[in-house]
């Protein structure tokens, strides 16, 4: 039977517009359907590209072939929307105590997570700006997606192409056949979930373990305007905050286990000004405030592949805080998966059986 696309993807986020990028690559036009929700993680993400995360200041699990992969991607995306979405710039990191200066010093040392470290500042490189009384460095080879921005152009590119549907896809929709699957009066060969967290109700995925974290991100407005002196970067000790010109800045983020909406909160809030208190030194007035929650599974793995005893059914999720600089590689990976039957290892669904 002659179908209309090869492709179903459910859900216009980093993953879908990832998997989107990566099939037609290959030459492969394919079909997407989201709902245009305006709480998506993905469409509230500050969109952050790091090669090293968290207190440990460790490279990002598979970085070596993540970050060439999303950067990439993500210049090819300013290049195919003629518009910026993608900003590269150095993250500085001021060392937030003794603890992380130890670790650094041994990162320093480490072949792999040293090519990711730029300059090196001694204390009070900041006077007025920043508190640094252990000082800082910078993290290269990073920036920032304006993810919204890089969906809302992509779902315009597809819209163009008439390859676009504002829909949320139900399971029950489906008619899946020996040869297709039917949705909307159209055949695919396969769909392809990229639904983030709301995964935890499709039915056929129930034996994900999600853990998913609820983040809320602030836009602010420095008082007085523009903070003299602030690199053109993204500064991060424990909480980060990067400018966005003409003295707006965004700021965040929280992680929450405990309530899953997508609703801001006062706590949440004055958890970022309270963390920003303790390393800039200016006022901020609160412009805006996103929440969204991230997709996370409990191995702290991706979660990609066809549902088994169901190859048509197909799943790419799970890629938590990290999204961004992973989902261009991960995206790589399920299409030579689904493709040529390649390899997808510990990120493979049949891990849960």
């Amino acid at each position: 039977m002659e179908r209309d696309y090869p492709y179903l993807i459910v859900g216009l986020g980093i993953a879908g517009l990832s998997l989107l990028r990566a099939l037609e690559e290959r030459g492969i036009a394919c079909f997407v359907a989201d709902a245009g929700d305006a709480h998506a993680a993905s469409r509230v993400a500050p969109g952050v590209v790091n090669p090293l995360a968290g207190k440990r200041l460790s490279p990002s699990w598979r970085v070596a072939e993540q970050l060439p992969a999303a950067l990439a991607m993500y210049r090819g995306l300013d290049r195919l929307f003629g518009e910026r979405v993608f900003h590269e710039m150095p993250i500085v990191r001021i060392i937030k105590d003794e603890a992380q200066r130890d670790y650094f010093e041994k990162r320093r040392a480490q072949p792999m997570a040293q090519s990711y470290i730029g300059a090196e500042y001694a204390p009070g490189r900041w006077p007025g700006l920043f508190r640094d009384p252990l000082g800082s460095f910078e993290a290269t080879e990073s920036g920032y997606l304006d993810v919204a921005l890089a969906v809302a152009l992509a779902q315009r590119h597809l819209e163009q192409a008439g390859r676009f549907a504002k829909a949320r896809v139900d399971a029950s929709q489906l008619d899946i056949r020996p040869d297709c699957v039917r949705w909307n009066g159209m055949s695919f060969g396969k769909v392809v979930f990229c639904e983030g967290w709301r995964a935890m109700g499709n039915p056929f995925f129930p034996g994900i373990p999600f853990k998913p974290a609820k983040g809320e991100m602030l836009t602010l407005r420095a008082k007085g305007g523009e903070l003299p002196g602030f690199p053109k970067a993204i500064v991060n000790r424990g909480k980060w905050i990067l400018p966005l010109g003409e003295g707006l800045y965004r700021a965040g983020s929280t992680y929450s286990w405990d309530i899953l909406d997508e609703t801001t909160s006062e706590a949440g809030a004055g958890i970022v000004l309270a963390a920003l208190k303790e390393f800039v030194d200016a006022e901020f007035e609160l412009i805006a405030q996103n929440a969204g929650v991230r997709p996370i599974v409990k191995d702290y793995r991706p979660v990609l592949g066809a549902q088994p005893g169901q190859p048509r059914i197909c799943i790419f999720n799970g890629l938590g805080s990290k999204g961004v600089l992973a989902a261009p590689w991960l995206a790589a990976q399920l299409v030579a998966h689904l493709e040529e039957g390649a390899s997808i290892r510990e990120m493979d669904i049949v891990r849960f059986g």
